[in-house]
């Protein structure tokens, strides 16, 4: 198993977005230009349905591109679970609330039940993603929370919790929730998103 790129991973997604009537060639192309160039697009397109994830059903001039229905749902997952974060973080508004005026003892210990609760919701998250297309999910899952982390942590104020949140924390966690074996999978596919983020970022610096 090998980790997707961020240009695969969109373009997976995009067309997943489109459901089981699919996404015709030219659109995938006009609602990506302005991220990826054509080259880069048509890449990805075409490694993508050599890997299976994407079906070409085409009808006289029409060519149109369907993500296998296994992927749709692993997509569905993914988007349940950042509402259930999103939902998570909306509630930290009236958490936040309730800590103010406890004594330092209450209050510290309400921080200590609410850190639980955001890794438990993580812990959660990784579990359900990894069970299909983790390959797609679990790094885009990784960029939202770490996109959201800070703001998550100021909403709340609580200190006992990292500033920042890194593969190596998720790696951690999946060991603890997941097992040795189980996350070995999901390691490496983070090493992977690492290595490959890495080096997108020297393209676009080469490219200036």
């Amino acid at each position: 198993m090998e980790v997707m790129d961020k240009i695969t991973r969109t373009v997976l997604s995009y067309i997943a977005a489109k459901g089981p009537e699919g996404a015709e060639v030219e659109d995938v192309y006009r609602g990506l230009s302005l991220i990826f160039d054509r080259d880069s697009l048509a890449k990805s397109i075409t490694n993508l349905i050599a890997r299976g994830y994407v079906n070409v059903l085409r009808d006289g001039d029409s060519t149109k591109l369907i993500a296998s229905k296994n992927v749709r749902l692993s997509v569905l997952a993914l988007e349940l679970q950042k509402l259930k974060l999103a939902a998570y973080i909306k509630s930290l508004a009236s958490k936040r609330q309730e800590l103010v005026g406890l004594p330092p003892e209450k209050k510290a210990d309400e921080e200590r039940r609410i850190s639980l609760e955001i890794w438990a919701l993580l812990g959660q998250s990784l579990s359900t993603l990894a069970r299909s297309t983790p390959e797609l999910t679990v790094p885009e899952f990784v960029e939202v929370v770490e996109k959201l982390w800070s703001p998550l942590l100021s909403a709340l104020k609580v200190e006992i919790v990292p500033d920042s949140v890194t593969s190596e924390e998720f790696l951690t966690l999946a060991k603890k929730l997941l097992g040795e074996s189980e996350s070995r999978a999901i390691e490496a596919l983070l090493r992977q998103k690492k290595a490959v983020d890495g080096n997108q970022g020297s393209d676009k610096n080469n490219n200036v």
